[in-house]
């Protein structure tokens, strides 16, 4: 490095230690002459050495440690030279991130693609080793791990050890639980049916909850199982001869698939039934309401007019905003059509809205569709509405899950459920009440709590949701056994109101699901205990769920079979005791 420097002025000869290293110690030697040395430290410890010469002109900046020369004169020109001592700088490394980069699966043997990653720790001095927890043996060497595992090895985990020259941690994964999130059941909801001559086109979609990434979606006739549709989506007509049909969505992930079947006809039938309750509204004067379009998720909204008791009252166009024209001057600056649904509202609402509302309206898959609604305005509060959403029952005592709403979809509502003036038990719009709660026995109240008053509703949960909620039971159709295994045929049976019914069987313990549909298949061995099982029976609108504890499984077991195993066992036993005492062996 050459520098220059001005006669009388200063030079300063930069170190340039990079940032990953610490100084310790120099040796700065002119034209071969020793002149200075400097160790680390605040200020930096410095013994000048030629003090004949640079007495009072040199000297070391606190932070880089670079030399720097004041009062230049010409006889300071020459070779200078630094022999510099540093050592490395190590942060403490951080635990690793393990993230699961892919899984590809293979007649049930799975490849998993494992990365390791030590965030902000150790730098280009981090290294990664991968081990099996169980015997610690090393399985790779580096950042990323391949590894294939069959179903017998699932559960085996690994570790990846991020080290740099002062410091190690550990991450341990189980790969077939960190990257294979199993595909629950999928739900099936009728978005929409119109009917014209007898034929109907019914619009279907699927969804899966926690199913992870690249979750896809495919729709069959179960009979032939030909695939008429692949997405979430399905379209389809069907006509009077035609109408028992069912279709089934399969939504599938790298790891795991999951299906359910319904008829879209059933299906809907309860679609029809909520568009008919949503045709009649009640309003509160001075409130708003609303007058839902229930647009499928598939199309898109072009076009609308309303009329109000066959009068023109509005028309609107797809847009953001939307285009609206008003043509009835008594709903200039009350009228709404929000960007994602374009449903009417109606604000500060008069008594003199009251009457019959329709609107034809068009899509980007329909040329032509038609509502229509019927509008009271009251001057009171109304109650909230209460829904019963699910219903959780072991031996003779239930769980609910209750939600509240009020009617028009009003703002700046809060919401309390309380089954006692000083006992508050949720402080949202849904409540879950224990089995050993004493609110599963008594009364509750939803108070909904608005601007300009409040109102609310008392139930009983048990007698509500009995109305609400198909019940639940749990039959033991058959037992059978044989050299001491008996297997057990359980069916699960629930109410089927307006709409197909999916069920599936879990563990109590453990929460797994160990089967789907409405039959449960369980084999046991001499001495097993029969295990707690829960039947889950998923309704459109609800669920409902029954627990069942061995004792109360298949009480009426075969006794001359079971006994027989059991006086077999016992008499080995015995035989083997004699022998052992006629040996003299026992004393």
């Amino acid at each position: 490095m050459e520098l220059s420097g001005i006669l009388g002025g200063l030079v300063t000869f930069p170190l340039g230690i990079p940032a990953a290293e610490h100084f310790e110690n120099a040796g700065w030697t002119v034209n071969t002459n020793s002149s200075l040395t400097v160790a680390a430290g605040q200020p930096p410890d410095v013994v000048l050495t030629d003090k004949k010469n640079y007495r009072g002109c040199m000297r070391i900046l606190d932070e880089s440690y670079s030399l720097q020369i004041t009062h230049l004169r010409m006889e300071d020109t020459g070779q200078y030279t630094a022999d510099i001592n540093t050592g490395k700088v190590y942060k403490q490394g951080p635990e690793p991130t393990i993230d699961c980069d892919s899984v590809t699966c293979v007649n049930e043997t799975c490849n998993y693609n494992l990365s390791c990653t030590a965030r902000d720790g150790g730098g280009e001095n981090m290294t990664y080793s991968w081990t099996r927890p169980a015997g610690g043996a090393v399985v790779s060497i580096g950042p990323i791990l391949t590894i294939s595992q069959r179903p017998r090895d699932a559960h085996l985990a690994v570790t990846c050890t991020a080290q740099n020259p002062v410091s190690h941690s550990s991450t341990t994964v189980s790969p077939n639980d960190f990257c294979a999130e199993r595909v629950p059941e999928p739900t099936i909801l009728c978005d929409s049916v119109t009917c014209v001559n007898e034929t109907c086109n019914y619009n279907l979609s699927c969804t899966v909850w926690d199913g992870g990434e690249h979750v896809t979606y495919s729709w069959t006739r179960p009979a032939g199982g030909a695939v008429v549709s692949i997405g979430p989506i399905l379209t389809i007509s069907q006509g009077p001869r035609d109408a028992h049909l069912a279709v089934t969505c399969t939504a599938q992930n790298p790891v795991s698939h999951s299906s359910t079947t319904a008829s879209a006809k059933d299906l809907c039938a309860e679609y029809s039934r909520a568009a008919a309750d949503e045709s009649e509204l009640t309003g509160i004067l001075g409130g708003s309401v609303t007058f839902p379009l229930r647009i499928p998720a598939a199309q898109k909204f072009k076009h609308g007019a309303w009329a109000v008791n066959t009068s023109s009252l509005a028309t609107v166009t797809a847009g953001k905003p939307p285009h609206v024209l008003v043509f009835d001057l008594s709903y200039k600056g009350r009228l709404r059509f929000p960007d994602e649904s374009y449903s009417l509202q109606i604000t500060n609402l008069r008594m003199e809205d009251m009457g019959s509302y329709t609107v034809e309206f068009s899509t980007d898959k329909e040329q032509f569709a038609y509502r229509e609604f019927t509008l009271r305005v009251s001057k009171g509060q109304l109650p909230p509405t209460i829904t019963c959403d699910s219903v959780a029952c072991e031996e003779d005592s239930c769980s609910y899950t209750l939600r509240c709403a009020v009617r028009d979809g009003r703002e700046n509502v809060t919401y309390s459920w309380s089954n006692a003036p000083s006992s508050v038990l949720s402080t949202d719009s849904t409540v879950h009440i224990p089995q050993r709660h004493q609110a599963a026995h008594k009364d509750v109240t939803c108070t909904a709590r608005l601007p300009d008053g409040n109102s609310s509703r008392t139930i009983s949960p048990k007698d509500f949701c009995a109305e609400q909620v198909p019940a639940t039971t749990i039959v033991c159709d058959a037992v059978t056994c044989a050299s001491g295994t008996c297997n057990y045929t359980l069916r699960c049976v629930a109410g089927e109101r307006g709409g197909r019914v999916a069920y599936s069987w879990t563990r109590k313990a453990s929460g797994a699901v160990v089967s789907t549909g409405p039959i449960l298949l369980v084999s046991l061995r001499p001495f097993e205990a029969l295990p707690a099982v829960a039947c889950t029976a998923r309704h459109p609108a609800s669920n409902s769920s029954r627990m069942v504890s061995p004792k109360d499984l298949c009480l009426a077991t075969p006794p001359d079979q079971s006994l027989a195993s059991s006086l077999s066992y016992c008499l080995i036993i015995l035989l083997l005791a004699l022998g052992a005492l006629s040996a003299g062996a026992i004393v």
